[in-house]
């Protein structure tokens, strides 16, 4: 079974951003506009809220410094470029 057959009808994805060493965790449809504000809750660690106050996704900066790696390639389920 992978990630993928997993999340598969839910509405949330998962991206990684190698450029950026950023993974996004986002619920719900992608729509331009949607996130009303964003709070770090954490250093490196945003949290994106929509216009009713909902939690819309989960950002996370430095990820190979805070993820080991085996466990990063876990996440290929929309990865914007190959993790290596």
């Amino acid at each position: 079974m992978t990630w993928n057959s997993l999340l598969e009808g839910l509405a949330m994805q998962v991206t990684y951003s190698k450029q950026a060493d950023a993974l996004y965790i986002r619920f719900g449809e992608d729509v331009e506009g949607k996130v009303a504000r964003t709070e770090e809750v954490q250093p490196g660690i945003l949290f994106d809220y929509d216009h009713d106050g909902r939690l819309y996704g989960i950002e996370v900066l430095d990820v190979t410094t805070r993820v080991p790696s085996d466990a990063l390639k876990a996440f290929q389920i929309g990865v914007l470029e190959p993790v290596s």
